[in-house]
């Protein structure tokens, strides 16, 4: 009786111990500056908390990151239902610290509420020069309701959020409609170009911008996401038809059609004399984040190629196939000639010895 007696008085003072440091002000000061040190260490941006007022069932904080953005999340939580109602506010000053010299402030606010796994969201506001407004409903961290409405997104800025180079400048559209787990999405750019200024930062020369035609249309219905994806420009042409991703199952299946007409346009990216077309096409399947099918052909290099994937198991059929051609392509130095013919076959894919 008396080790559960001295048991009990540890739970009771273990758990008072969490609330002091957990919810009151004492404790919140005590977290306060470690959370600031973890979060510079784990993203690199300078993270500051004017506000950090934790309490049982109730939070308000307002934090500022490289003093440029500034974000409030305040409301109320259930700890033990695991459900909270929420608002947030962020409020973009500048990017100068992302690379981004912004022409006007950006910002979103909504609300937040509902469950872990089945919860509300919405917001409205100014982001990336584009008057966004969306509503959304999760259900298993599967989108049920999304009412998104995104037009003119600037690629420029997206990319330099993303920690990217300004590669691409132009303006992205993205809109979508489901109800009840059904509906569509359209993602598409009529402006987009690939960026003559911004591929310089990369080391790359291009004569002019050459203009990018994007589109992709999808479907959701049932938890599966269907797309007919295109990407168009003088330097090729990329599509993918069907394109079939299950939220259920995590498996990604889609064809594809890589289409170059002229490989001399890739000249200033390999840095190399290229001459002649090239053509791919095939479809590949991934499930468990492993590719479990593939069948691939190519048509270039003075041959072709053809590889089939499946159980684990690749063959390839490799015909008249010229090395120097294949590293010009990848930016090595055409130091190596020959014309390669053969055939491949490996018997377990997935393991590295092989």
């Amino acid at each position: 009786m008396r080790v559960l007696k001295f048991l009990g008085v540890l739970v009771v003072l273990f758990l008072i111990t969490v609330y002091v440091v957990a919810f009151t002000g004492f404790g919140n000061n005590l977290v306060k500056p470690y959370i600031e040190k973890t979060a510079k260490e784990k993203t690199g941006y300078d993270v500051k908390l004017s506000k950090f007022d934790l309490k049982l069932g109730k939070v308000d904080i307002i934090a500022s990151i490289n003093d440029e953005i500034n974000a409030n999340l305040k409301g109320n939580y259930w700890l033990f239902s695991q459900s909270f109602d929420l608002s947030y506010e962020l409020d973009i000053k500048n990017l100068k610290s992302f690379g981004v010299e912004l022409d006007e402030p950006m910002g979103l606010a909504g609300q937040v509420r509902g469950k872990a796994k089945d919860f509300g969201v919405n917001g409205v506001g100014k982001l990336l020069d584009s008057d966004v407004r969306f509503l959304a409903s999760i259900k298993e961290f599967k989108p049920f309701n999304v009412d998104l409405d995104a037009k003119g997104l600037n690629l420029t800025k997206a990319l330099a959020l993303a920690n990217q180079p300004a590669f691409v400048s132009g303006h992205l559209d993205a809109l979508a409609n489901i109800k009840n787990g059904v509906g569509t999405a359209n993602i598409s750019s009529k402006d987009a170009v690939i960026s003559k200024n911004g591929l310089k930062d990369i080391n790359i020369t291009i004569p002019e911008n050459i203009a990018l035609g994007l589109n992709s249309d999808i479907v959701f219905e049932n938890n599966v996401v269907t797309a007919n994806s295109k990407i168009e420009s003088k330097l090729g042409n990329l599509e993918a038809l069907k394109t079939i991703y299950n939220l259920n199952s995590k498996e990604l299946e889609s064809d594809f059609n890589l289409d170059i007409l002229n490989l001399a346009n890739l000249e200033p990216f390999t840095k190399q004399k290229l001459a002649g077309s090239l053509k791919a096409d095939g479809f590949v399947k991934i499930a468990e984040n492993k590719l479990k099918f593939v069948d691939f052909n190519l048509n270039g290099f003075g041959g072709e190629v053809k590889t089939h994937l499946e159980n684990s198991v690749l063959s390839a059929d490799i015909n008249s196939i010229e090395i120097s051609e294949i590293l010009g392509v990848i930016a090595m130095p055409k130091a190596v000639f020959g014309v390669v013919d053969g055939k491949v076959k490996i018997d377990d894919i997935n393991n590295l010895d092989n």
